[in-house]
């Protein structure tokens, strides 16, 4: 609905739409929310000490911290033991550049920081002359070795790149080291077909000797394990729509409650670009291998099929034919996914499907319990069986046995 306001004879004021006045107000609300909500996801901290050629500390230099996906974009200055300190960083990658007066730049790519991270640059030295730059690239894969925390890190990369049953990361505990699947015994070597129920896979595995009550979930800092049983999740974390799912079993600091393990996901972000993905999990009969019962019994693959079709999209918030937010800094992000199967077995498999039942011959129900009845209705020879005792029931000529290997078998 538009609003016209008539002011003088022949003229009128074009009100905006009430839609874009809803659409306003969800922006605000979600500006004014946004520190809130970004204070409950596990942060992270940069530090360092800025250094010259001779090992000397400089203090005032400028530093500035540039998320690459956003642009988000911190200074600060070092003090007089030319060490700085960022907080509150969410997990990405970022660029840092070091520049003070008479000494030239250090500029250091890709410093990728995980939920909770704390870490800390020891070898930031300067130029000796204004002109010299000094540019390093992180190196992802290597360790930090300025935290003893323990912990497994499984990234949007990873995910893309592994092949998966289900549509929930909790699937993936078992390719981490240190977890155990609950139903496999002691010595963990079984392979493990299941796929991840609705609840997730916390119940099904223990971490690191730890009883499987003591792993915790948390979606962007809340916590999403099932408070009454502390064995399922109350809530789906989908492959699709998280950028890092951090595994942390050892050496807490004093931002994270529960444990003793504690899994954190986080979701992904919009960003000073736009981006997305349209995308189609599915599976169908024609590429299962057949049911080993199905098989014995002669039924043919039902026609079983699923598809999940979903997409993701980020970006920078823009109102088209305005400069709100033209640097950016307004991001979004958003998804959804589907579900749809056809033709399933009943009760998942084949086995449970098929309703099994031994009918007694009709000489059996006439009392013939003969040696060749009992062999047309066990299928088997009757002289291989071994029966409990070979005693007659008292008040009946049919033998033990024979009832007794008819009861067992229904």
């Amino acid at each position: 609905m538009k609003v016209l306001i008539k002011d003088e004879p022949g003229r009128s004021l074009r009100i905006m739409s009430s839609l874009g006045w809803m659409f306003i107000l969800l922006v605000v609300v979600g500006i004014l929310f946004s520190g809130a909500a970004l204070a409950q996801i596990p942060t992270s901290s940069l530090a360092g000490t800025v250094q010259d050629s001779t090992d000397g500390v400089i203090p005032n230099a400028n530093v500035v911290l540039v998320n690459a996906a956003s642009g988000d974009t911190r200074n600060g200055l070092t003090n007089g033991s030319g060490y700085f300190t960022f907080t509150s960083l969410p997990n990405g990658d970022y660029d840092l550049t070091v520049s003070a007066s008479g000494f030239g730049k250090f500029v250091q790519k890709g410093i990728h920081l995980d939920p909770g991270d704390s870490r800390a640059l020891n070898q930031i030295h300067l130029g000796i002359s204004a002109g010299d730059v000094i540019t390093v690239t992180s190196d992802a894969s290597r360790i930090d070795t300025t935290s003893g925390e323990i912990s497994s890190l499984i990234s949007a990369t990873d995910i893309k790149h592994l092949a998966v049953q289900g549509r929930d990361v909790t699937e993936l505990f078992k390719i981490l080291p240190g977890f155990a699947n609950a139903n496999q015994g002691i010595n963990n070597t079984a392979y493990d077909p299941s796929q991840v129920s609705v609840n997730g896979a916390i119940g099904s595995y223990a971490a690191n000797g730890n009883p499987l009550s003591g792993v915790s979930m948390k979606w962007d800092g809340a916590n999403i394990t099932d408070p009454g049983n502390y064995g399922a999740a109350i809530q789906n974390v989908n492959y699709d729509m998280v950028s890092e799912v951090k595994v942390q079993t050892s050496n807490f600091g004093a931002d994270l409650s529960n444990g003793p393990v504690v899994v954190s996901a986080v979701t992904k972000a919009g960003g000073n670009k736009f981006h997305g993905d349209l995308y189609t999990y599915a599976r169908t009969y024609q590429l299962n291998a057949t049911d080993a019962l199905a098989k014995e019994l002669g039924n043919v693959k039902p026609p079983d099929r699923y598809v999940y079709p979903g997409f993701d999209i980020g970006g920078p918030v823009t109102i088209p034919g305005t400069n709100f937010n033209r640097n950016g800094r307004v991001t979004f992000f958003a998804g959804a996914e589907d579900y749809a199967q056809r033709n399933n077995y009943a009760y998942g498999s084949a086995s449970s499907s098929i309703v099994h039942a031994l009918v007694p011959t009709a000489a059996m129900r006439k009392g013939d319990f003969s040696q060749a009845q009992l062999e047309q209705y066990l299928g088997a020879n009757a002289n291989t069986l071994t029966p409990p005792t070979t005693t007659t029931n008292p008040g009946n000529s049919k033998p033990a046995y024979a009832l007794w290997s008819n009861s067992r078998l229904l």
